[in-house]
């Protein structure tokens, strides 16, 4: 089409990268507004994740090439930093809501949302690794469940 630039392969897939992660962002926006506890908001975000892995599944093993490329590439290290800074910030403030109404137990919300990271994108690099051994909502649906349950206070 005349005008229109032609995109690399890697640009197609990180600008389709960038709007799964703002409609991620989106979601945890509106569950952050939410004034309901804070636990059943992480369960939410969790369901979500879920209930998605279908229809985003194939983009995984993208994913885990940008994680390899930003080793060495500044550009797309960027890209993840920005994006899980993002992701980070917004799931402290809800772990930090849980926390401030005494809810969940005193714990550094960054932290906790960097764990909470982990369990996602580890669960996607052993979901990608070993998809006949690794089923993936079922484990993050659990991981999520424990994670919440070690923050509630007892």
């Amino acid at each position: 089409m005349p005008g229109r630039p032609e995109l690399e392969p890697g640009q197609v897939v990180a600008g389709i990268l960038a709007q799964l992660f703002e409609a991620d962002l989106d979601a945890l926006a509106i569950l952050l507004a939410e004034e309901r506890p804070a636990a059943e908001r992480l369960l939410a975000f969790a369901n979500h994740s879920v209930a998605t892995f279908d229809e985003h599944r194939w983009l995984i093993p993208v994913g885990i090439d940008l994680y390899g490329t930003a080793t060495h590439d500044e550009q797309a290290r960027g890209f993840i930093q920005r994006y899980l800074g993002r992701y980070r910030e917004a799931l402290a403030a809800l772990i930090a809501q849980g926390v401030a109404r005494g809810e969940f137990r005193p714990v550094e919300p960054h932290d906790a949302a960097n764990a909470l990271l982990a369990l996602e994108e580890g669960l996607s690099l052993l979901w990608a690794s070993d998809p006949d051994n690794v089923r993936y909502r079922e484990g993050f649906a659990v991981g999520v469940q424990l994670f919440v349950n070690g923050l509630r206070r007892s």
